[in-house]
C-alpha cells in the first residue's frame, strides 16, 4: 500500500487524498507485526504495552479506513489507476475488518469454554 500510494501519488492531480490514505493505511499495517516481533524476540517491551498499542493502532486503522472510504467515494478521479488501486486495497481491508473480530471472539469463546 505504501509503495502504490507513493508511486501513484500524482495520478489524480490536485486530489492526493487517496494516495495519502494508501500511505497511511500501509504504514500502520506495518507497525503491528514489527511490535509483536520485537516482543516475541527480545521481550524488551511489556506484553500489556504491546496489547494497548496494537488496540490503539487497530482502532486508528478502522477510523482511517472509514475516512479513506469516504475519500474514495468522493474522488473525482474514478477512472484513474490510483482509484483502482485504492478500491483494490479497501475491499479486502473491509472484509478483514468485518471477519476478524467475530473470528477472534469465537476462538476466545472456544478456548475459554472448552472441556479439558
Amino acid at each position: 500500500m505504501i509503495t502504490v500510494g507513493i508511486l501513484d501519488y500524482n495520478l489524480c492531480p490536485g486530489h492526493t487524498k487517496l494516495a495519502i490514505y494508501l500511505i497511511g493505511q500501509g504504514a500502520t499495517y506495518v507497525v503491528i507485526p514489527i511490535l509483536t516481533s520485537c516482543w516475541s524476540c527480545c521481550h524488551c517491551i511489556s506484553g500489556k504495552l504491546i496489547t494497548y498499542i496494537c488496540v490503539i493502532i487497530g482502532l486508528f486503522n478502522v477510523a482511517w479506513g472509514i475516512v479513506g472510504s469516504i475519500w474514495l467515494h468522493a474522488s473525482p478521479c474514478k477512472e484513474s489507476l490510483l482509484f483502482t488501486h485504492a478500491v483494490g486495497f479497501s475491499v479486502p481491508t473491509w472484509i478483514l475488518f468485518c471477519l476478524l473480530p467475530p473470528a477472534c471472539c469465537c476462538y476466545i469463546c472456544y478456548w475459554c469454554c472448552k472441556d479439558d
